[in-house]
């Protein structure tokens, strides 16, 4: 009975890592990148507001708001709003403000908040109040430690000009200094991928869905008429939020890859992920603890059972935990940057996996037991973020 039990978890292992693998690196391949769409726009260029929430930002904000005011973009608004800081945030960017913008065309302006209204997240808060102060037609919302090359803006518009895009997403290539972590980074986007489906979400039809906070660029028609960012004011996945009211909205979304033209360090160490992903991980499950059971019993079995079960196997069991473990280093190495020692840690892919759904139940406890989740500095009940259901 336990042989076949095996055998049959297997087996399924096997027919499940190929279906999803082979969707995934067929999938990605249809994802186009930034850097190979022209800086083109219309002779009248559309107005673009970037709005950038920063709490306690302060290595990272001067650097990112540089590559903000260096963007050849002709019709630009910059607006960060300092969400609370308790750094040197705020005065880094009153300095920056003083020292004016690089470029006479560039509209620069810093919002301090210094007070978080009721049920409201304070990074949501901020994003909502820096879009309600813009001017543009176009709003990008981008994360305050994210570096942009010069023509980033100007290829995204051309990019949404052309295609008649209401919300476009690109995907940042994400910087780790640690080996380790970098093939923590590359298992988390593989999970990442196969949930969002990025290469689906330009089919009207298809309930696949995105938004990455490094950058969500959207006409501001099409994000009011999803009901902004008061429609998700309770969301610590506000970023992924943001794409599912605007594609449910019935608006046009897209995806490009940032390679080479927007890029950040997503966190710098083990602590400060696991601390950081505690936020969010739990709502990725609709706070549901069922949900998260059946995600990671699907994820033992899809990635971890083919290498754990390796060593005891024999005959037909060998070769289907073989062939599994096999492709899941295939897709591992297909995801993984190109040209780098990255792309023969494979084997190392289900430590990853259990390392991950760790921080996930890790999430899941902290907000139960609490009842509620800490993020920038504030305290959130759960009974409040379970009512912002999407």
């Amino acid at each position: 009975m336990l042989n076949n039990i095996l055998y049959l978890a297997g087996l399924s292992s096997l027919v499940l890592v190929v279906l999803a693998g082979t969707s995934l690196m067929l999938g990605r391949r249809q994802l186009g990148y930034l850097k190979d769409e022209p800086p083109s726009y219309p002779a009248k260029p559309p107005r673009v507001s970037i709005v950038v929430a920063a709490r306690n930002e302060e290595h990272d904000i001067e650097t990112a708001v540089a590559s903000l005011l260096a963007q050849d973009y002709p019709n630009l608004e910059i607006i960060v709003v300092n969400d609370r800081s308790t750094d040197a945030t705020g005065t880094i960017l009153d300095r920056m403000v003083e020292r004016g913008s690089q470029k006479m065309e560039i509209s620069f302006n810093v919002i301090h908040l210094t007070e978080l209204p009721s049920g409201w997240l304070g990074k949501n808060y901020a994003q909502l109040t820096g879009a309600e102060r813009s001017s543009g037609t176009v709003i990008l919302f981008t994360d305050a430690d994210v570096f942009m090359a010069p023509s980033t803006v100007s290829r995204a518009v051309s990019v949404m000009e052309a295609g008649h895009i209401d919300h476009l997403v690109v995907i940042p290539q994400v910087i780790a200094k640690r080996w380790l972590l970098k093939t923590f980074i590359t298992s988390f986007a593989i999970v990442f991928l196969l949930y969002a489906r990025p290469w689906r979400v330009c089919q009207p039809n298809s309930m696949a869905h995105i938004g990455v906070g490094a950058f969500n660029m959207v006409r501001r028609r099409a994000y009011e008429a999803a009901g902004s960012h008061r429609a998700i004011a309770m969301r610590p996945d506000d970023d992924m939020k943001l794409g599912k009211i605007i594609k449910q909205a019935g608006f046009q979304q897209d995806v490009r890859l940032g390679l080479e033209l927007i890029s950040l360090e997503w966190y710098p160490s083990w602590p400060a992920l696991v601390n950081g992903l505690a936020k969010n991980c739990f709502a990725g499950f609709a706070y549901s603890v069922p949900l998260l059971v059946l995600v990671s019993l699907v994820f033992m079995v899809m990635f971890v059972l083919p290498f754990a079960a390796l060593p005891f196997s024999e005959g037909s069991m060998l070769y289907i935990n073989a062939a599994a473990a096999s492709f899941i280093c295939l897709l591992y190495a297909d995801v993984a940057p190109r040209g780098t020692m990255s792309r023969l840690q494979g084997p190392l892919f289900p430590v990853m996996i259990l390392v991950l759904l760790y921080i996930c139940w890790r999430s899941a406890v902290l907000a139960l037991v609490s009842g509620g989740i800490e993020w920038r500095g504030t305290r959130y009940p759960l009974s409040g973020l379970r009512a912002n259901k999407l």
